[in-house]
Order: C-alpha cells, then structure tokens, then sequence
C-alpha cells in the first residue's frame, strides 16, 4: 500500500485552488465598450478610399474565333443554354480558343475592343461578336466587382482602430490616478469606478479552471492569461 501510493501521488492529493481578485486596464479590452460617431467613420472610410480608389474588375468567358459561320454557330449554341463546359469543347471542334479571365482590370483585356465591350456588357448576357485584330470574340460576363476591399468591411475596421485610438487615450488618463489609489493601498475591489477597468474575482487551479470543472473567464489575450495564471498560481512565500 505504501508502495502505491509513493507511485500514484497524484490519487490522493488534492488540487490547489487560488481565489483572487484580478483589474486590468487594457485599451484592447476597453475599445469595443467605446462608442464612435458614425460620421467619424465615414470621414475615415472616405480618406483611405481616396488614397486607395477601387478599380473596377470582371470575370468573363471568352471564345476566340476566326470566322463568322463558326461565330454563328458558336453563339446560338451558347444562346440556347449551352455551359460553358459544353461551349469549351464546342470551340474546339470549330477551331476556337476558349478563354476565361477572372477579377481583371479593363487596361489587363489585351484587345481594347474586347475590354470595351466587356465592361459595357451586363453579367449573365451572352455577348458578341465583337471584332479583333485576330477575329471576333463571344463572351459572357460572369462576375461584376472591384479590386478594393468591401465597404461594409473596410468601415468596420476603421470603426474598429477609432476604438482602440478611444481606449487608449481613457487609459493613458487612468493610469496615474490608479496607480496613485494603488499606491495609497486601496484595496481591488474599492478601486474608483470611473477609470475603465476589467474585474473579475474567482478561484482557480494551476491550468485556469474553476472548482466545477469549467475556464475560469480571464480577461485577455492568451498571453495576458498565462501571466495572471503565472502570478495567481506561485508558491506563497
């Protein structure tokens, strides 16, 4: 018996809780508390959009062919419901190149009449013949965007930086009168309330979890919970 349990120490020892009280002032824990006009983000979002303006791109199937029978032939096909599978080894048979081109500007369409006539189309419309320099194009625009990022995308971003800039501009006022209340040895949970910070008390083990088995809710980025847990968990002196 003795034996046993000198081997399977950890079946009779019972796990080590700590309950503390932890603040943290953090501006990325404060940032999404804030509140940014929507007119503030606008005016953001309209600055980077001038400095970075979106080009207008298509997607688009393209058949190369060299005479107007095979054009013909190739375009009532396509027309009739034709996939572009289908239209791919149609033009093969009538000596055609079949060519697709996804998210390109208007200046990427190597034939100026081909990337006229291709931003001027609408999507889903079987279009052409258009006249090259090296025959005549069919084609169908299958997509209609831009190069640049989402709007709706882009401003919550910005939505998210003006945040932050917020958060941090509360915390860099609070910080002196925390660490004067600190300093006069107030206690955590009489801390004044005004100065944005994240309390949590609880108690845990070594590994973050409660006495029920659950993740005890630290505030924070992985690496700012490791070192509450570094700090809660050490040897008491």
């Amino acid at each position: 018996m003795q034996r046993y349990w000198r081997n399977h120490p950890a079946q009779f020892t019972a796990q080590e809780y700590r309950t503390i009280q932890l603040v943290v002032l953090s501006p990325a824990l404060l940032a999404a508390h804030e509140t940014v006009p929507q007119a503030e983000t606008d005016a953001a979002y309209a600055r980077v959009a001038a400095a970075n303006p979106s080009q207008p791109v298509r997607s688009v199937q393209v058949i190369v062919v060299g005479n107007l029978a095979a054009s013909s032939r190739l375009e009532a096909a396509w027309r009739s419901g034709a996939n572009w599978a289908q239209m791919q080894a149609l033009a093969k048979r009538y000596g055609a190149n079949p060519v697709e081109l996804d998210g390109t500007q208007q200046n990427q369409i190597p034939a100026p009449s081909l990337a006229t006539a291709v931003f001027a189309a609408p999507e889903g419309q079987i279009s052409g013949p258009v006249a090259g320099p090296q025959g005549m194009f069919l084609f169908k625009v299958t997509n209609i965007s831009s190069n640049g990022p989402d709007e709706a995308t882009l401003k919550a971003q910005i939505a998210q930086q003006l945040q932050l800039q917020q958060a941090q501009t509360q915390v860099a006022a609070s910080v002196n009168a925390l660490q004067d209340a600190l300093a006069g040895q107030t206690p955590l949970d009489r801390l004044p309330g005004n100065l944005g910070l994240i309390a949590v008390q609880g108690t845990l083990d070594a590994n973050g979890n409660t006495p029920t088995g659950d993740r005890a809710p630290l505030p924070g980025s992985a690496a700012l919970q490791a070192a509450v847990l570094q700090a809660a968990t050490q040897p008491f002196i």
